[in-house]
């Protein structure tokens, strides 16, 4: 049987941290070429009316998403009853609406 030490842990989680980090940067630095280099216009979905809107009220949904549906919105729609995935698109309804 192997036993795990704190050491084999720090080195688990040292590797999982730089395996994440390596592979975020290649992630944005792929994104930035994107936009970088749009001469012919591909990205111009994202300046719509909708996600400026989501842009726009993005700090306040992220303020309040988090309570707002996982304390109150969801747990009382499930005790009603309700599919915890309809709970769950309701509450982001409701919190966009207030954001």
């Amino acid at each position: 049987m192997i036993t795990a030490t704190p050491r084999s842990y720090v080195l688990l989680i040292g590797v999982t941290m730089a395996v994440l980090a390596l592979s975020s940067l290649l992630a944005f630095s792929h994104l930035k070429n994107v936009f970088a280099f749009d001469e012919d216009g591909y990205v111009k979905f994202i300046v719509s009316k909708p996600t400026l809107f989501l842009g726009k009220i993005s700090f306040a949904l992220y303020l309040i998403h988090q309570y707002i549906s996982t304390e109150i919105i969801i747990p009382k729609l499930t005790e009603f009853g309700v599919n915890f995935w309809v709970a769950s698109v309701f509450a982001l309804s409701i919190c966009i609406g207030i954001a």
